[in-house]
């Protein structure tokens, strides 16, 4: 699919009135760090016009519609549900889809109302609070979806990124939640390599390429989740942002990235970082090293760089890492490696 097809998608998925999916962003400051302001994104579907697509297809390849419909996951609604009824929240990371429906009573939540074919769906559960009924989908594995609502269903087609979007790459803001990784006086890597993901994001979101993060806040996706992520969409880069520090001296200082030695593709885009970084933040290149032993980076089946950005550990980094400025730049060498990096080894994602 080219990219004005996907950016058109993305457009058309706002039409749908009540499938709004909201995700809050907002992290707990440590005294010395300048974080983003709490951010609200509104994610877009993979497309909006599913049941239009499904009257062409019927209409073209002479099919029943009726039929064609029940190959997808369907949800039976109560009659009298609207549009703005319905709300739709996706977390590609756990591979979840949560939908939410109000104005509907026990007694609708009991009939199981999930039907189709749809075989993407691992596990289904449900609840209901007030007059809101919660259908939670466990997929197997991390899909866009379409999504449109017509007599009385919810009908959802699931899709591979990669179908969707041409540039698709998987951003990592190391550690979080209970895992602060390393700290001092009380600044956390955890919220320093959010601040720059965040920072990133701002800049990403003005681009043609389709970003997933591990996180956003202050959760803690596990090694494992954060890897699959970026294997199951097969992303063109997985990008992990972290902070380094040396616990025996002050003095080591500057930028350096880890990659995967047995994939020279991982090599090339952990140079490209290394450099775009170290220009950016003006900090000594220390080059790129040996990633192996890192869980991500040995199991990551795409190109892969761990970025480390600068040392706590010492004096003069510390101060620069705590400032708004400083996290900015670093943002942008990360966003110009990443723009360097599709137009060198994946020729402008075409």
């Amino acid at each position: 699919m080219r990219d004005g097809q996907a950016h058109l998608l993305a457009v058309l998925s706002v039409i749908i009135s009540g499938i709004v999916i909201f995700a809050f962003f907002g992290v707990s400051k440590a005294d010395f760090v300048s974080m983003p302001e709490e951010q609200v994104a509104i994610p877009a579907f993979a497309g909006v016009g599913l049941y239009d697509q499904l009257e062409i297809l019927a209409e073209n390849e002479r099919v029943d519609l009726e039929a064609e419909i029940k190959k997808y996951l369907r949800v039976s609604l109560p009659e009298k549900t609207k549009e703005s009824d319905i709300k739709i929240t996706a977390d590609y990371v756990k591979r979840n889809l949560h939908i939410e429906i109000n104005n509907t009573d026990e007694e609708y939540q009991s009939s199981r109302p999930v039907m189709g074919s749809c075989n993407h769906i691992a596990d289904v559960s449900y609840g209901h609070e007030g007059k809101k009924t919660f259908i939670d989908l466990t997929l197997d594995g991390v899909y866009e979806y379409e999504a449109a609502s017509h007599d009385n269903q919810l009908i959802v087609k699931f899709l591979k990124p990669k179908d969707v979007y041409d540039k698709v790459i998987v951003v990592d803001a190391g550690h979080g939640g209970s895992h602060p990784g390393t700290n001092r006086n009380d600044v956390l890597e955890k919220d320093l390599t959010l601040s720059i993901v965040l920072y990133l994001k701002n800049l990403l979101d003005k681009s043609d390429i389709k970003v997933y993060y591990t996180r956003v806040d202050d959760s803690n996706p596990s090694f494992d989740e954060r890897v699959q992520l970026a294997n199951q969409i097969e992303a063109d880069f997985f990008l992990s942002v972290h902070i380094n520090a040396d616990e025996r001296s002050s003095q080591p200082n500057g930028t350096e990235v880890l990659y995967y030695t047995a994939d020279n593709r991982s090599m090339r885009f952990a140079n490209i970082c290394v450099d775009q970084l170290s220009n950016a933040l003006n900090s000594k290149n220390r080059g790129i090293t040996n990633g192996d032993t890192i869980y991500i980076i040995h199991n990551s089946l795409v190109p892969v760089a761990l970025a480390e950005v600068g040392f706590l550990s010492n004096n003069a980094e510390f101060s620069q890492l705590c400032s708004k400025s400083y996290q900015k730049k670093a943002a942008q060498g990360l966003y110009n490696a990443i723009i360097e990096a599709y137009e060198e080894m994946q020729g402008g994602g075409k």
